[in-house]
């Protein structure tokens, strides 16, 4: 049995109560004095984030998005914050109450266990606590997947509360938890009285430590601003809160740049200060300011704006925080971080003059194993690569979210092939394990995935989809995807150790699916129950046309990535693979169409050949895993580079299936044509260094100009270098370059056997490519035809014309293949 993760001696405290209202904030105060320095080390968790104040700095906000029956506490390292003689800590922590994104559901609770030389720092009955009144307990929540409206009268909080080493009155000694210090907050005895719940197996739960490391945080200043009147024709509050039409008139009145003096104005006008960072970035608004007591002041946070147009920002989801001063100089960081580029400061209720001093971000990012590397000779194609790289650098934080303006939830899908690219760029194999085990977690008793998770979004949608009142339920497709996240997992990293908890989910998951099939031998992606089929947002024109790409998806997986994962665990995978070549052959006799010689995804219901219609998606698939029959691939292929109207398109985080199919037909060069021509251009990457959501962002909507669509960087490795592991963990790789006419380009691909380093220009009609490769692993290269090498020892002709050559382990090597070689 798995040994327990024990803060002991420490308890579970929280503010003495029967119940705790959504979105309230407890202060937790402990006074530590020190004869001497040294070390204070250990441990931090809450139910559902904390803020850690010590002598009236920030150190930690946590803790990272996780199961809450097996959340990661947070390691916290006070001794660099302590000084001889009196200590103020102060942990601010929030509990959400409802659901968000980052947290489906909990219960409060609040642990600390940190000791050392220097001192010893546990929670128990000795702390002192308080409600915050300043964050009023009991708001509604921001949005649906935003469970904090985060409104901060800083006049109703505690005096000095963050240095003052005397309490005050007010404060009150903690209630310990009737809970141990090894289990989380969610199988307490604590009331959760709007929910009501309880849980039925406690011994199932488990403390665990974090297993990424913390974030890195940044601070970015705003420099360029725009100014503007607003006069308000109905009460303010009615506009924040309700979005009543015809609140406002508003114009713009200057530019410059902070610091900003305004004077003092009448109740019923406002000032916007809308201030651009220089890229769309993840982080907490932070201001220094000096105003009046009373003046309000709404942070708005927004991804794409057009200044010509809208002048009052309300973009994202009813995204707004607000700050009340208490009068004089103040500096306040909001509690939950925003995804954005703008941020606009609504002035008003200043009955005196207000100076705007400073606009930050205080910016989160993952703190990688290695920086990236994507360098290319050409400008256009580099500002993609780091607005692919940026994007992940949004997205890819402690879980892999698709958006973090609008969810912050973790998918697999086409959320997950974020994670296959996180591993080559950053070396990044512990935040790819994490996605494996949280993912996992998220399993319903049937045996199907909920497609995000740690989330909330499905947990609700399970009691809207039978009543009809939603289309989005667990999302089987994902589920599918998610059995390929684990294979190449193992694949990428070696680590058999990752998988082998999580494979009797997949084998679960995998039953449950094929006992969904129907009469035809294949499985339905219309009238299920408690489930959905999404596949794509833009590619097919109705649900049925998604039938063979889900059909083609769910056999590939049985077929490509279950039965060989259960064979390396030494299970057989016979029974898998004879479903997926079941399910394979009912899709070649319902979907291929032998006059045509590829996939049509309504031959069942067309009546003339000029009403058929094709997926990229179907397409790419039956390519990559060798569906179609007889190896007729030919004309898929032809569909594929040419994109022709009968042909859906994928949307961008989906398009990479097309361009892993493309690289492996040899039309490499289709793919850097779309790169120059539909990715450089995208909107996203020209303001924002970010990759939106869709291929078209409107400025001034709810438009996700920074999601999770990274094809970019997965052509880079898996297309320019055709770099794939033949066994786990790169032992055996290969380096199957399609260049084309891609320009000369740096890069390092960071793998477990060390880091293989490419530099490639082009010189007289070749790209010159030197290697420096890993010193561990057993490599080969297949040149295309024409190629030249440095490389000396046997040569291996390949059927398609290429050449294969065995790579030194640990040395250079040095090849010239042709311009336009795919």
């Amino acid at each position: 049995m798995e040994e327990l993760f024990d803060l002991s001696p420490a308890r579970w405290i929280w503010f003495p109560s029967q119940r705790t209202l959504p979105c309230t904030v407890v202060l937790f105060r402990k006074l530590v004095t020190l004869a001497k320095l040294g070390s204070c080390a250990g441990w931090i968790f809450a139910d559902s984030r904390y803020r850690i104040w010590v002598n009236g700095k920030i150190v930690q906000w946590g803790p990272a998005p996780s199961d809450p029956r097996e959340p990661e506490v947070d390691p916290l390292d006070l001794g660099p914050h302590l000084k001889v003689g009196d200590n103020l800590i102060v942990v601010e922590v929030l509990y959400y109450g409802q659901g968000d994104g980052t947290h489906p559901i909990g219960k409060p609770g609040f642990i600390m266990n940190c000791s050392g030389e220097a001192a010893d720092v546990i929670t128990d009955d000795s702390w002192a606590c308080r409600i915050d009144r300043g964050f009023s307990p009991g708001r509604a929540p921001r949005w649906f997947l935003r469970a904090f409206q985060e409104i901060y009268d800083s006049r109703k909080s505690p005096a000095a509360w963050k240095l003052s080493l005397d309490a005050g009155p007010g404060w009150v000694f903690a209630q310990v938890l009737n809970l141990a210090a090894s289990r989380p907050p969610i199988s307490s005895g604590y009331s959760h009285y709007s929910a009501d719940i309880w849980m039925t197996h406690p011994e199932n739960t488990a403390l665990r430590p974090r297993s990424i490391p913390l974030m890195a945080l940044e601070q970015v200043d705003g420099e360029r601003m725009t100014t503007s009147s607003i006069e308000w024709k109905l009460d303010p509050e009615d506009w924040f809160d309700f979005r009543a039409k015809d609140g406002f008139s508003a114009r713009r009145t200057g530019a410059g740049g902070l610091p900003v003096h305004l004077e003092a104005q009448e109740p019923s006008r406002a000032t916007g200060i809308t201030i651009e960072f220089d890229r769309q970035i993840v982080g907490w608004p932070e201001i220094e300011i000096d105003a009046p007591e009373g003046t309000i002041i709404e942070l708005i946070p927004c991804e794409g704006h057009d200044p010509s147009k809208a002048v009052l920002l309300d973009t994202q989801f009813y995204a707004w925080s607000r700050l009340i001063c208490r009068g004089g100089p103040q500096v306040y960081r909001t509690f939950e971080y925003e995804s954005l580029r703008w941020l606009q400061l609504v002035v008003r209720n200043n009955h005196g003059p207000v100076d705007i001093k400073r606009v930050s971000i205080i910016r989160r990012q993952q703190q990688w194993p290695h920086q990236p590397e994507i360098v290319v000779d050409d400008p256009e194609l580099q500002r993609l690569m780091d607005a692919a790289v940026n994007t992940l650098h949004n997205s890819a934080q402690e879980t892999c979210v698709d958006g973090m303006a609008r969810e912050r939830q973790q998918y697999a899908g086409d959320g997950s092939h974020q994670v296959r690219a996180i591993r080559p760029l950053f070396g990044a194999t512990q935040m790819s394990a994490r996605f494996i085990d949280t993912f996992s977690k998220g399993q319903l008793e049937n045996g199907i995935f909920m497609d995000c998770w740690p989330a909330w979004d499905r947990m609700a949608r399970l009691s809207q989809l039978p009543l009809g009142l939603t289309s989005w339920g667990p999302l089987l497709d994902h589920g599918i995807g998610f059995v390929f996240d684990c294979w190449d997992h193992y694949m990428a990293t070696g680590q058999l150790d990752d998988v082998r908890k999580v494979h009797p989910r997949l084998v679960k998951f995998a039953k449950a699916l094929l006992a969904m099939s129907e009469a035809d031998g294949l499985l339905p992606v219309e009238n299920l129950e408690g489930c959905s089929v999404w596949i794509d947002h833009e590619a097919y024109r109705t649900q049925g046309e998604k039938r063979l790409a889900f059909n083609l998806y769910a056999a590939a997986m049985l077929t490509r990535a279950l039965a060989p994962l259960s064979e390396e665990l030494g299970v057989s995978g016979a029974g898998f693979r004879q479903e997926g070549q079941r399910l394979l052959k009912a899709c070649v006799e319902n979907y291929w169409h032998e006059s045509l010689q590829t996939w049509v995804n309504n031959l069942p219901e067309i009546r003339s050949l000029d009403q058929a219609r094709c997926c990229d998606r179907s397409l790419a698939t039956a390519i990559l895993f060798d569906q179609c029959p007889g190896g007729r691939v030919g004309e898929s292929v032809r569909l594929l580079a040419e994109m022709p109207g009968h042909v859906g398109r994928s949307y961008p985080a989906n398009a990479v299936w097309r361009h892993w199919a493309l690289a492996k037909a040899g039309r490499m060069d289709r793919v850097v044509r779309e790169l120059r021509e539909r990715w450089v251009p995208m909107r996203s990457v020209r303001e924002n260094l970010t990759i939106g959501e869709f291929w078209e962002v409107v400025p001034d909507s709810t438009s996700q100009w920074s999601h999770c669509a990274i094809a970019p960087v997965l052509d880079v490795f898996d297309g320019l270098m055709g770099l794939f592991a033949r066994r786990p963990g790169f032992a055996e790789y290969t380096i199957r370059p399609h260049l084309a006419d891609f320009p000369g380009f740096r890069t390092t691909a960071y793998l477990p056997i060390g880091a293989l380093h490419w530099q490639s220009t082009v010189n007289q009609g070749f790209h010159e490519v030197r290697l420096l490769i890993p010193p561990a692993g057993s490599g080969v290269v297949e040149l295309p035809a024409n190629s030249r090498s440095d490389l000396t020892g046997g040569q291996e002709l390949l059927p398609d014309g290429r050449m294969r050559m065995k790579l030194p382990a640990g040395k250079q090597a040095s090849f010239w293949i042709p311009v336009g070689s795919n």
